[in-house]
Parts: C-alpha cells; sequence; structure tokens
C-alpha cells in the first residue's frame, strides 16, 4: 500500500487491526506531549521496519502515531492473518520473537539510563521476605 507524505499509517488511541512493515520511504514516529503537541521520537526509513506490533500482539491500541516524511511503501498484515502466520511459519515466528526481545532490552535500557541521572534519588529496595529480620545496630 502506498502512504502519500504526510499521511497516517497508524494513529495512538486506535485499537490495532494488524500491522505495517515498512517497504520503502520515510516515516516519522509520533508521541503527544502533555501540551498536546507531537513529539518527533524518530524518524525511520530502513526496509522491513515493523510498525504496530506490540499493540497487535495484545489487542490494545496504539502508543504511538506513524506518519508518512515521505510517499512510502508498507505492507499491512491484519491481526487474523499475523497469528495464523505466526502459527504455520517458524522463521517468521522467530523473527517476531526476535524483535519483540529487542524491543523490551531498549526499554529496559532506556529505563536504566533515566534512573542512574544525577540527581534522583536512589531506587527503593525490597527486604527479601525469606531472609530472617536484621536487628538494629545498638
Amino acid at each position: 500500500m502506498v502512504y502519500p507524505k504526510g499521511s497516517t499509517l497508524l494513529q495512538r488511541g486506535d485499537l490495532a487491526g494488524g500491522l505495517y512493515i515498512l517497504k520503502s520511504g520515510k516515516v516519522r514516529v509520533l508521541f503527544p506531549t502533555r501540551q498536546s503537541q507531537m513529539q518527533l521520537l524518530s524518524v525511520v526509513e530502513e526496509p522491513g521496519t515493523v510498525f504496530g506490533l506490540s499493540a497487535a500482539v495484545s489487542g490494545q491500541s496504539h502508543i504511538v502515531t506513524v506518519e508518512a516524511a515521505t510517499d512510502a511503501r508498507a505492507a499491512f498484515i491484519a491481526r487474523d492473518r499475523f497469528f495464523e502466520l505466526f502459527k504455520r511459519q517458524t522463521d517468521f515466528a522467530r523473527q517476531i520473537l526476535f524483535i519483540l526481545g529487542n524491543d523490551v532490552q531498549d526499554l529496559y535500557n532506556k529505563v536504566r539510563r533515566l534512573g542512574s541521572r544525577p540527581g534522583r534519588r536512589p531506587r527503593p529496595t525490597l527486604a527479601d521476605p525469606f531472609e530472617p529480620p536484621q536487628k538494629p545496630a545498638s
């Protein structure tokens, strides 16, 4: 499918009907700020990049908006077709798991970097419930 410059591939808040695979062109990934303006998260032009995967898998709404920064081509895979491919094609399933694993690792690293910024309070810890309580120092 061809998406002219400025058109929307997927919209934040819309229920995911499937996922998109970028074939050519550039797209912008946008996220709304607290002031209801759209913040640019990234510009993507790598063919094969997948958009809407987590929402398609979970059946939830998209958390970002993706729009064409240039004329772009993208394949759309409907959610039911996606699960059929996932069940029947192990190579496809392996690639999807790899993408999701990388996404989780990237998010973990971003959160970890946020937690290590100067001026931030130390992360609260939880006492091990299987260890005997420590006696206070006298």
